[in-house]
């Protein structure tokens, strides 16, 4: 299995990386560009499609919904992983978040997202 791990710095990272690898799964790290501009933004998309593009991998992984990632994949019709360590994510009422090939898992119970999007 091959994934693509959106990064961005934060301190779950590392460890995650680490047991995936353990389980030998391929793993590809990109970066994320953090500098907020609207050019790091289309940086972001760019470089992302281009991973998907060059990389193939079977799944996208990020700690934390991002939309962006979301429509790419869903565009990809690849599976987009987000693991939640964060509450509130507000990143969560975006509309991306309905796309059936998200696997979004929250760590707060007190996150019920399917309250937020109108599902049972």
């Amino acid at each position: 299995m091959k994934i693509l791990f959106y990064r961005y710095n934060s301190i779950c990272e590392p460890s995650i990386i680490a047991a995936l690898t353990g389980f030998s799964i391929d793993v590809q790290e990109i970066m994320e560009d953090k500098s907020g501009t609207i050019e790091s933004a289309k940086c972001n998309i760019e470089r992302v499609r281009s991973a998907i593009e060059s990389y193939k991998p079977d799944a996208v992984f990020s700690i934390n919904f991002f939309p962006m990632l979301s429509k790419i994949c869903h565009i990809y019709g690849l599976i987009y992983i987000a693991q939640s360590v964060d509450c509130p994510v507000m990143e969560l009422f975006d509309k991306s978040v309905q796309y059936e090939t998200n696997r979004i898992f929250l760590f707060d119970n007190m996150c019920r997202l399917s309250e937020n999007i109108g599902t049972p």
